[in-house]
């Protein structure tokens, strides 16, 4: 179970707020691990408080800076917003925070091109990027979303006990499988 103490930094954290976002932050704290959210929209950070069980480890933040000091190093931030303009949009402001060698995933379900082309221009600066669709809905989001990361094992591998914690099982044993093409 997480630490509840707020000086420990967070494991990961999550941009978008909304219904999706909201649920799978849920999801994470509740296996244990200590999630920071944040969105621009001032209630959706309210609502992640406010919806918050006494065992979850969940903070909101009140702006980008803030959200980026509530990590432990290297950090993980997870998105999810609308695909298209607003992931870049929200991208070229964490780069301002991050340093290199921190993990960005994008779950706004991306087209496939434009996830290519993110992953080159990252990781030319020294940052690490994951393309991770997500589906099941809020309710999904909430009790088992299924996953589907794609990009380097080892960006994969900073953030896999956290993803086969919260994700659907997909068999008897509840393993989470993934599939990892050439490095």
């Amino acid at each position: 179970m997480a630490d509840h103490d707020n000086h420990k930094k967070c494991n990961i954290g999550l941009i978008g707020l909304g219904g999706m976002g909201r649920n799978f932050a849920q999801n994470m704290a509740d296996h244990g691990f200590s999630v920071a959210g944040y969105d621009r929209d001032k209630e959706k950070n309210q609502a992640l408080m406010t919806e918050k069980t006494k065992q979850e480890d969940l903070r909101a933040a009140h702006d980008i800076k803030e959200f980026i000091g509530l990590f432990s190093r290297p950090r993980s931030v997870m998105m999810l917003v609308p695909a298209g303009d607003p992931v870049d949009a929200v991208i070229d402001e964490l780069l301002l925070y991050l340093e290199p060698g921190d993990l960005i995933i994008d779950s706004g379900n991306s087209r496939f091109t434009d996830t290519n082309r993110r992953i080159r221009s990252i990781e030319s600066k020294g940052f690490q990027y994951l393309g991770m669709g997500m589906s099941g809905g809020e309710s999904g989001a909430r009790r088992g979303p299924s996953l589907m990361p794609g990009g380097t094992r080892k960006g994969y591998e900073r953030i896999a006990e956290i993803l086969e914690a919260a994700a659907a099982r997909v068999d008897a044993a509840g393993t989470f499988h993934t599939r990892w093409g050439k490095q």
